[in-house]
Formats: C-alpha cells, sequence, structure tokens
C-alpha cells in the first residue's frame, strides 16, 4: 500500500480523565509503498526519514519534526491510526 494515505493523530483527555474528540498533533505520513510484512516506524522528533532493516525485514522510519515531546511518560497515551483522503472539488 502506499502510506500517504494514513496518518497518526493523539488524543486528549477530557477533566475526567476520559479520551476527548479533540485531536493536538497531527501526522500525515509522506507517499511510499509499503509492503506486507515491512515495519512503519513514528518519531516524534526530528530527523530524516529512513528505511533500516531489522532481522533483514525493512523498517521505515519517519519523524514527526516534532520540537518538544508531547507524549505523556506518566500516563498511558492514546494514538489513532486513520485512513485519509483528499477530495478535489469547485466551488460554483
Amino acid at each position: 500500500i502506499n502510506i500517504s494515505s494514513y496518518a497518526v493523530v493523539d488524543r486528549t483527555f477530557n477533566k475526567n480523565g476520559n479520551i476527548s474528540n479533540i485531536h493536538r498533533h497531527f501526522y500525515r505520513f509522506p507517499s511510499k509503498d509499503i509492503k506486507k510484512g515491512e515495519y512503519v516506524s513514528l518519531r516524534t522528533g526530528k530527523g530524516k526519514n529512513t528505511v533500516d532493516t531489522l532481522d533483514n525485514i525493512p523498517v521505515h522510519r519517519f519523524f514527526w519534526g516534532s520540537d518538544s515531546t508531547f507524549w505523556n511518560d506518566s500516563e498511558v497515551e492514546k494514538a489513532e491510526l486513520l485512513k485519509v483522503e483528499t477530495i478535489a472539488f469547485k466551488l460554483v
């Protein structure tokens, strides 16, 4: 598949500690073909997207590009993988 049809978002929590419907951070993957059985790694910091191997299996490493950490080390975090599509339309 081409991974550009997917995005990762982190979820926030409301004042009661329940998951809210607000997404603070959004990362859409760039255009890249990924084969079945290959790995995808997303890191929040800055870096250059690369392909490495783990036990002879390709690992596609992507970088979110954030200047600071936004995952909370002291609590369970929630991330969602979304299938996204860009729709072209013409205003009349």
